[in-house]
């Protein structure tokens, strides 16, 4: 009855194996990443809660930071989905809604809420549902961010970004006038 077949955990383990992964989150080489023993060969999910959701005040009573995320083209969790249950905590919101990167620039990761004690809310730009396959760069700076307690990287507008932004619309313009000109001398060739 509520099962369903995700991949996720194969690419997930093979992912958090890496070596590359293992040392940037200083995971002993001795230690590996293993299935759940509640997952069956076939992948097939079996719940093991039917709402952590009330939860959550006790990992805040706890002290304990928790970060909620979500893909904002998951169709099967919406990202507003995560939103309307996380605004029934209440939580008082301690910094709001804002961009986050990937490099401190141009190169959007997502947007993160954070509120009182400890719990954000992060959104994967252009990811579905399993956003360590889908965005493994985005997932590696949130989650390396989350654990090293340290926010997201903020959008900062500067002129590099706005110039470069600039120069990037204006090469995809000469790509198609390129594109155009070669079209009419075909024409012309004959071709």
């Amino acid at each position: 009855p509520n099962s369903w077949t995700c991949g996720g955990w194969t690419l997930m383990k093979g992912y958090l194996n890496t070596p590359d992964v293992q040392k940037a989150f200083n995971i002993p080489k001795y230690m590996h990443w293993m299935e759940h023993p509640d997952w069956t060969g076939e992948g097939k999910y079996i719940m093991t809660a039917k709402n952590i959701i009330p939860l959550m005040p006790w990992f805040a009573s706890k002290g304990v930071a928790v970060m909620v995320y979500s893909g904002d083209t998951d169709g099967a969790i919406t990202s507003r989905a995560s939103e309307y249950w996380i605004d029934t905590l209440d939580l008082p919101v301690v910094a709001p809604w804002r961009p986050w990167t990937l490099d401190g620039g141009i190169r959007m990761g997502g947007a993160v809420t954070q509120y009182e004690d400890y719990f954000y809310f992060v959104t994967v730009r252009g990811s579905g549902h399993m956003v360590p396959l889908y965005k493994p760069e985005s997932a590696f700076v949130m989650i390396k961010s989350f654990v090293s307690n340290q926010s997201l990287p903020i959008y900062k507008k500067s002129e590099v970004s706005t110039e470069i932004g600039a120069l990037e619309m204006r090469v995809a313009q000469l790509k198609r006038e390129l594109a155009m000109e070669e079209g009419l001398l075909k024409k012309l060739k004959g071709g």
